[in-house]
Protein backbone atom coordinates (compact mmCIF):
# COMPACT_ATOMS: atom_id res chain seq x y z
CA UNK A 1 0.00 0.00 0.00
CA UNK A 2 1.31 3.46 -0.82
CA UNK A 3 2.57 5.35 2.22
CA UNK A 4 0.96 8.77 2.44
CA UNK A 5 2.10 12.10 3.84
CA UNK A 6 0.06 14.21 6.27
CA UNK A 7 -2.00 15.57 3.32
CA UNK A 8 -2.95 12.12 2.02
CA UNK A 9 -0.58 12.32 -0.95
CA UNK A 10 1.39 9.19 -1.91
CA UNK A 11 5.08 9.42 -1.03
CA UNK A 12 7.52 8.60 -3.82
CA UNK A 13 9.06 5.08 -3.56
CA UNK A 14 7.52 4.49 -0.12
CA UNK A 15 5.09 1.68 0.59
CA UNK A 16 3.67 -0.11 3.61
CA UNK A 17 4.13 -3.85 3.16
CA UNK A 18 1.85 -6.33 4.89
CA UNK A 19 2.29 -10.05 4.48
CA UNK A 20 4.16 -13.11 5.58
CA UNK A 21 3.73 -14.49 9.07
CA UNK A 22 2.56 -11.16 10.48
CA UNK A 23 -0.34 -11.22 8.03
CA UNK A 24 -1.14 -14.94 8.28
CA UNK A 25 -1.34 -14.81 12.06
CA UNK A 26 -2.57 -11.23 12.48
CA UNK A 27 -4.86 -12.13 15.37
CA UNK A 28 -1.75 -12.81 17.47
CA UNK A 29 0.19 -9.67 16.52
CA UNK A 30 -0.62 -6.12 17.61
CA UNK A 31 -1.92 -3.95 14.75
CA UNK A 32 0.98 -1.51 15.05
CA UNK A 33 3.49 -4.37 14.57
CA UNK A 34 1.89 -6.00 11.47
CA UNK A 35 3.83 -4.01 8.87
CA UNK A 36 6.73 -6.01 7.43
CA UNK A 37 8.54 -3.24 5.58
CA UNK A 38 11.16 -2.64 8.25
CA UNK A 39 14.45 -1.50 6.74
CA UNK A 40 17.08 -4.12 7.45
CA UNK A 41 20.22 -2.59 5.97
CA UNK A 42 21.15 1.06 5.99
CA UNK A 43 24.16 3.32 6.31
CA UNK A 44 24.29 5.23 9.60
CA UNK A 45 24.89 8.95 9.48
CA UNK A 46 24.83 11.82 11.98
CA UNK A 47 21.29 12.80 12.94
CA UNK A 48 19.65 9.60 11.65
CA UNK A 49 16.93 8.36 14.00
CA UNK A 50 14.54 5.43 13.92
CA UNK A 51 11.06 6.56 14.91
CA UNK A 52 8.65 4.57 17.13
CA UNK A 53 6.81 3.24 14.03
CA UNK A 54 10.16 1.83 12.73
CA UNK A 55 10.53 4.46 10.01
CA UNK A 56 13.52 6.76 9.76
CA UNK A 57 13.43 10.54 10.19
CA UNK A 58 15.02 10.90 6.71
CA UNK A 59 12.50 10.05 3.97
CA UNK A 60 15.10 8.61 1.58
CA UNK A 61 15.86 5.89 4.13
CA UNK A 62 12.22 4.74 3.99
CA UNK A 63 12.14 4.00 0.26
CA UNK A 64 12.05 0.54 -1.31
CA UNK A 65 14.37 1.53 -4.15
CA UNK A 66 16.70 4.23 -5.31
CA UNK A 67 17.44 5.39 -8.85
CA UNK A 68 20.13 2.74 -9.41
CA UNK A 69 18.82 -0.46 -7.71
CA UNK A 70 16.09 -2.10 -5.65
CA UNK A 71 16.52 -2.28 -1.89
CA UNK A 72 17.52 -5.76 -0.81
CA UNK A 73 15.72 -5.34 2.54
CA UNK A 74 12.66 -6.88 0.90
CA UNK A 75 14.46 -10.22 0.82
CA UNK A 76 15.08 -10.43 4.56
CA UNK A 77 12.89 -12.97 6.36
CA UNK A 78 11.79 -12.58 9.96
CA UNK A 79 12.80 -15.61 11.94
CA UNK A 80 12.17 -13.61 15.12
CA UNK A 81 8.48 -13.39 14.24
CA UNK A 82 8.22 -17.17 13.85
CA UNK A 83 10.07 -17.73 17.12
CA UNK A 84 7.85 -15.25 18.97
CA UNK A 85 4.67 -16.85 17.60
CA UNK A 86 5.82 -20.32 18.71
CA UNK A 87 6.84 -19.13 22.20
CA UNK A 88 3.81 -16.93 22.89
CA UNK A 89 1.31 -18.86 25.07
CA UNK A 90 -1.58 -17.21 23.21
CA UNK A 91 -0.51 -18.50 19.80
CA UNK A 92 1.60 -21.59 20.57
CA UNK A 93 -1.38 -23.94 20.82
CA UNK A 94 -3.01 -22.86 17.56
CA UNK A 95 0.03 -22.71 15.26
CA UNK A 96 1.27 -26.15 14.28
CA UNK A 97 3.27 -25.19 11.20
CA UNK A 98 4.42 -22.17 9.23
CA UNK A 99 3.87 -23.95 5.92
CA UNK A 100 0.54 -23.39 4.18
CA UNK A 101 -0.96 -24.57 0.89
CA UNK A 102 0.19 -22.80 -2.29
CA UNK A 103 3.28 -21.38 -0.61
CA UNK A 104 6.84 -22.14 -1.54
CA UNK A 105 9.42 -23.19 0.99
CA UNK A 106 12.51 -21.04 1.20
CA UNK A 107 15.31 -23.03 -0.41
CA UNK A 108 18.19 -21.00 1.09
CA UNK A 109 19.45 -20.31 -2.43
CA UNK A 110 19.94 -16.80 -3.77
CA UNK A 111 18.48 -17.90 -7.11
CA UNK A 112 15.06 -18.27 -5.49
CA UNK A 113 15.13 -14.62 -4.38
CA UNK A 114 16.32 -13.54 -7.82
CA UNK A 115 13.53 -15.53 -9.51
CA UNK A 116 10.92 -13.89 -7.26
CA UNK A 117 12.29 -10.41 -8.03
CA UNK A 118 13.20 -9.73 -4.39
CA UNK A 119 16.84 -8.97 -5.08
CA UNK A 120 19.24 -8.26 -7.90
CA UNK A 121 22.49 -10.01 -8.90
CA UNK A 122 25.29 -9.15 -6.48
CA UNK A 123 23.01 -8.51 -3.50
CA UNK A 124 23.40 -11.90 -1.79
CA UNK A 125 25.28 -11.82 1.50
Amino acid sequence: MAREDENGEALERQVNVFGGLRWRFEEHIAKARQRTDRTAFFRAQPGLQMLPDRLFNLDEYNTYSCPWHNNLSAAVGSFRTAKALRRNPGSRAVINTFHWPQSERFSWQSQQLLDLGLMEPGQWF
